[in-house]
């Protein structure tokens, strides 16, 4: 009989007590490479939710990005301003809007504001007059459009990270740094 109630005693010493807080154990060596690991999958997916949701946004409501390179709309919309547009009629322009159009010598996009607009050759079309904030007199030239890309709203700096990560550089880091993360996070550890 003792030798039972001795292995029973000796089972309930090696057994950690019920209800005790497993928190109040010391921390093992090693253990905050699971919480980095758990963060870096949040991070992932938070990254991948933001890039589905401006895919399925640009393609439902026709929204496009425009990254400002001049000064031309400073000092509200400096150099390296990202400006999140959606084609619109011209016909729905107003005075006051900010929109880009593409020049007629070269097709590069001139983002400004629209200080004049005025009948063109068809129904369809209006003759913008445009001016930049900072500039003192309108664009040399008017702009016949049909449909411009007119401003909903605009993240200053945002146009130089975006700039900095889809340059030849930045997506060879970025795709090094991606897949090294997914597959930290992913390899198999010692349980």
């Amino acid at each position: 009989m003792t030798s039972t109630a001795e292995s029973l005693r000796d089972r309930e010493v090696d057994q950690e007590p019920r209800g005790r807080d497993r928190s109040s154990r010391p921390r093992r060596r090693g253990s905050v490479l699971p919480a980095i690991q758990n963060a870096l999958v949040w991070l992932l997916g938070i990254i991948g939710a933001i890039a589905i949701a401006w895919l399925l946004a640009s393609w439902i409501f026709g929204l496009h990005l425009v990254i400002l390179t001049t000064g031309s709309m400073s000092p509200a919309m400096p150099p390296g301003t990202a400006v999140i547009e959606r084609t619109t009629d011209a016909a729905d322009l107003a005075v006051g809007d900010v929109v880009s159009v593409p020049r007629a010598h070269d097709g590069q996009l001139v983002t400004h504001r629209i200080v004049g607009i005025d009948d063109a050759a068809s129904a369809a079309e209006r003759a913008l007059t445009l001016r930049g904030d900072a500039n003192d007199t309108d664009d040399a030239d008017s702009y016949v459009v049909s449909r411009a890309g007119i401003m909903l709203f605009a993240i200053p700096g945002l146009g130089i990270a975006l700039s900095a990560m889809t340059s030849p550089a930045g997506l060879a880091i970025l795709g090094v740094v991606l897949a090294g993360a997914v597959l930290w996070v992913l390899w198999p550890g010692r349980r």
